[in-house]
């Protein structure tokens, strides 16, 4: 299994919370060598029961050092699993053998504006050849919308199948067992990478804009380069009163904060699927979101939430007001939410994973699962 962060990095997001379901499941029955990115506290080897993790090199280095490893060892393993968040491992260069790829998102030219101009650029071109390496791999979108972005990266369809992925399993269980009251303000959350692509300003923005006797707050939770940048514009708005950075929290209090929140909010500019949207939808909190990528298989429209077109934020305002100021709306929501987050399966994902590798025949035409 390779992926370029794991669950435990300070920088994980939603690729690393698919990817640690996917080793959840898949080590009941199998011997897994997960190899991901070294970070400052973390070790270079550790070993759970049938679950190896090998951390080697930085989250830009970590590519080099996978290769060298797969060639070195890969006799040693009956198959491969890639995770692709942009930067593709290039496993076809030294494993012939059974290969599933999980494509998460494409970041094209959005990549310039979160890297240096030289990562940004290798970056770029190392999504471009995808096509090109991977002509005889199989692959898994995260949802129909990365799937047509590769085919217009001219991959075969018939190597393409789509499955959305779920919240982590951990997650679900807190989900069940923990209950809480909703906020007495009406509260706004948004869960974030705080990155420039994410558009938690654009949001700010767009808060800034409700009535004030509505009396509206935004807890934005999530840690990241922009984050002085975003505290320095609420000041400026004259918002700072009225937004909480709660940072990174712990899986539990992300849990708290999603089942006590009002709405939850993103105006994110690129989703391949929409994770934090989904657990938003499995506390019982209805969603407002621009409509990019994936994100709309996340979110039902105008039944678990609202998917406001692009550039719309006339709409997306007005929409954010509709469901903080109309009880009876937010709480129809709030239980449609629950009925459509009950559609997502944890296992699902790994399953088809599973399927791809035990049967030549799903790695001869990828299907998806039913």
């Amino acid at each position: 299994m390779l992926n370029w962060r794991d669950i435990s990095n300070p920088s994980a997001g939603g690729a690393e919370v698919v990817v640690d379901n996917i080793i959840e499941f898949l080590r009941k029955g199998n011997k897994i060598t997960f190899f991901t990115s070294y970070f400052p506290g973390s070790r270079h080897i550790e070993q759970h029961g049938s679950l190896r993790i090998l951390r080697r090199g930085s989250m830009f280095t970590v590519y080099l050092h996978a290769l060298l490893y797969l060639l070195k060892n890969r006799r040693n393993f009956d198959a491969v699993v890639e995770s692709v968040s942009t930067v593709p491992f290039f496993t076809p260069l030294v494993f012939n053998k059974k290969k599933v790829i999980i494509v998460h998102h494409f970041m094209g030219r959005r990549v310039f504006l979160e890297l240096p101009f030289y990562k940004a650029f290798a970056a770029y071109i190392a999504e471009k050849l995808i096509p090109v390496l991977y002509k005889k791999s199989f692959f898994i979108a995260m949802s129909g919308s990365v799937a047509e972005e590769l085919k217009n990266a001219h991959v075969r369809g018939v190597r393409i199948s789509v499955c959305n992925p779920d919240a982590s399993f951990r997650f679900n269980e807190m989900c069940k067992a923990r209950h809480y009251k909703k906020f007495a303000l009406p509260t706004i959350v948004t869960v974030s990478r705080l990155m420039r692509y994410k558009r938690v300003g654009l949001l700010i923005q767009l808060f800034s804009k409700l009535p004030k006797e509505l009396g509206a707050r935004l807890i934005i939770i999530g840690s990241g380069k922009e984050e002085h940048a975003l505290k320095l514009l609420s000041k400026r708005l004259n918002i700072g009163n009225k937004i909480k950075f709660a940072g990174a929290v712990s899986e539990r209090e992300k849990t708290k904060y999603l089942k006590k929140a009002w709405v939850f909010a993103t105006a994110s500019s690129m989703e391949g699927f929409g994770l934090s949207v989904l657990e938003a939808e499995k506390c019982g909190t209805p969603a407002v979101v621009f409509g990019v990528g994936g994100i709309s298989e996340a979110l039902r429209n105008n039944y678990s939430g609202f998917v406001v077109r692009e550039g719309d934020y006339g709409s997306y305002v007005s929409k954010l007001h509709k469901l903080l100021a109309d009880q009876e709306l937010r709480s129809k929501m709030s239980s449609n939410a629950l009925v459509y987050g009950r559609k997502f399966n944890s296992a699902k994902l790994p399953k088809h994973i599973m399927s791809m590798i035990r049967h030549r025949k799903g790695l001869r035409r990828a299907q998806a699962p039913g």
